[in-house]
């Protein structure tokens, strides 16, 4: 069964951690990382289905650095409050 993995931007993280769960019999993996990570290409990106940010980040660095990636990659969805 596939997974489908959501990469959560933090403007700050101590660790980089996952959760999984399951949702009518589809497992979900949320992975946490840093904004810093991503602008710096440094978070795996190609095994994702979408990515959460806060509008708080400086997500206009973050969607130019997700756009000088090798494809069009995994959607955007940006938040006001704490991660979903």
């Amino acid at each position: 069964m596939d997974v489908a993995r959501i990469l959560v931007v933090q403007e700050s993280s101590e660790t980089t951690r996952d959760l999984r769960l399951a949702t009518s019999d589809h497992p979900v993996e949320f992975s946490f990382c840093t904004f810093d990570q991503v602008v710096r290409g440094e978070a795996d990106l190609s095994s994702c289905v979408a990515i959460v940010a806060t509008l708080d980040c400086d997500h206009r660095s973050l969607v130019e650095s997700l756009r000088k990636g090798p494809d069009e990659g995994p959607p955007l969805f940006l938040f006001r409050s704490d991660p979903p």
